[in-house]
């Protein structure tokens, strides 16, 4: 019986031995790849239509920044509304009796990007506005205000090039001047910033008592050359900022605040005395700039950039070969500049790439994961070259991901420079953090419509590896 059973297990062994060869190597093609891993590279030169202008979407009340301008047929004043204090002071911390705040002088804090190396005598002037300022207030309303004599001209390369940081004769004070500092820290959020502190004496010190210190003021550049100048606003927290110094009246009698005693923490009988602060800090309320500027009439080419900011959206077919069975190693986008840009800068400059949530056209909106975006070298003035813009993240998450549309927004953002302190972000180049409708550069490609020139995708991809016989 045992010789029996060994028979039939030797029998069914040499069976499946000769049907499935265990001991023999596969034999192709049905079981090799039937092409080989390798990296195609090509140029897909219709794969962007329906691409369009669209405009009006960031507006200057909303800008990060406040550009101001002589040039290029351009006249841009920035207009900044101060918030309001308490103009009168209580002068016994056990009498409710208060006295009216004297202004003896103001100190105004300006914060602007590094001025252009090839601007000479750069001045700001300072005109007082009316409090009545606001997002509708056009730069015609406030044409005789800037005809009235300014409260002050800063020389601003004069003060930069003090050795003391100091002007003692007018009172102005440079805290940092963008390049290097000695008497604070300057890290790279704010390594571009130039910051001064001007002085305003009481005569100059715009102040109004009857609407609570409330003051307006409007600032104008001018210079030999290249006269702009990129104030920073209260939208990124480097706006104007005002210390006003002042005494009180006290029945007839001007009081310093450091004479004024508040009795404070009573212990046991023991009072500690504070007094109070030497000056009064505000800081914007409200800012913008006014402008008027050459009109642009559209055409069938691609406008990005300007004021009110303009975008171009551009429609992409991304082949179903590549987006199902492939693997994307690298994509490019190359637009192609006429050779006059309607609007031209010396600002600095990056073009973003980002992808959309939906495709409404006009109204899509941008998908705010900023590792899914391209980003263009940093420049200034109108490319002379074909611009190519690093867009592999937004392929890769296409390929991801099939429900999301595969159309992009080209966006051209002012290079920020800076990222406020309280950020905890790292932003060495500036990109990420860049912002738009801050800059009157204009960049006009070629669409899709001309034909010669039109936008094209770079893609460089491993083709799907096949199994069995092709």
């Amino acid at each position: 019986m045992k010789r029996l059973g060994f028979v039939a297990v030797t029998v069914l062994l040499a069976v499946w031995a000769c049907v499935e060869e265990p001991t023999s190597p596969a034999r192709c093609p049905d079981f090799c790849p039937g092409n080989k891993l390798v990296a195609v590279e090509s140029l897909f030169t219709d794969a962007i239509s329906r691409d369009s202008t669209f405009q009006g979407y960031v507006i200057p009340v909303h800008a990060g920044f406040l550009p101001i301008t002589a040039e290029g047929g351009i006249d841009s004043r920035s207009i900044t509304q101060m918030n309001v204090f308490d103009p009168r002071t209580q002068i016994d911390s056990v009498d409710t009796t208060t006295g009216v705040k004297v202004i003896d002088s103001m100190k105004l804090l300006v914060r602007f990007l590094r001025p252009d190396t090839a601007s000479h005598n750069l001045r700001l002037s300072f005109y007082q506005l009316p409090d009545s300022i606001d997002s509708t207030t056009t730069l015609t309303n406030l044409a005789s205000y800037f005809t009235s004599p300014p409260l002050r001209v800063v020389n601003v390369d004069s003060l930069l090039n003090q050795a003391s940081r100091r002007d003692s004769v007018m009172g102005d004070t440079v805290l940092t001047n963008g390049i290097t500092d000695t008497n604070t820290v300057v890290t790279s959020s704010t390594a571009h910033i130039v910051t001064l502190r001007l002085k305003f004496d009481s005569a100059h010190a715009p102040f109004n008592a009857a609407d609570s210190g409330r003051f307006s003021l409007g600032v104008v550049v001018t210079a030999d050359n290249r006269p702009t100048a990129i104030l920073g606003s209260g939208e990124t927290g480097l706006g104007l900022g005002a210390s006003w110094f002042y005494r009180v009246d006290s029945a007839g009698k001007l009081l310093s605040p450091d004479s004024i005693f508040y009795k404070d923490n009573c212990t046991g009988g023991t009072c500690t005395h504070t007094h109070p602060a030497d000056s009064v800090v505000t800081n914007t309320n409200f800012d913008t700039f006014l402008y008027t500027a050459p009109a642009q009439p559209p055409d069938s080419n691609l406008l990005i950039g300007g004021i009110p900011s303009q975008r171009a959206l551009l429609r992409i077919n991304f082949p179903k070969q590549i987006r199902d069975s492939a693997q994307v190693l690298r994509a490019e986008l190359f637009l192609v500049p006429t050779p006059a840009a309607p609007v031209v800068m010396g600002d600095s400059l990056v073009i973003v790439v980002n992808r959309v949530s939906a495709d409404f056209g006009l109204k899509s909106p941008i998908d705010a994961d900023t590792a899914i975006q391209g980003t263009s070298a940093v420049f200034a003035g109108n490319p002379t070259d074909t611009v190519r813009i690093e867009v592999t993240s937004l392929f890769r998450a296409w390929a991801s991901d099939t429900t999301v549309p595969t159309s992009v927004i080209v966006r051209l953002l002012s290079l920020r420079r800076f990222l406020p302190s309280t950020s905890g972000l790292v932003d060495t180049t500036g990109r990420s953090s860049s912002l738009e409708g801050a800059t009157f550069t204009t960049l006009r490609f070629y669409a899709s419509r001309t034909a010669a020139f039109r936008p094209v995708l770079k893609l460089t991809y491993v083709p799907h590896i096949k199994l069995g016989a092709p």
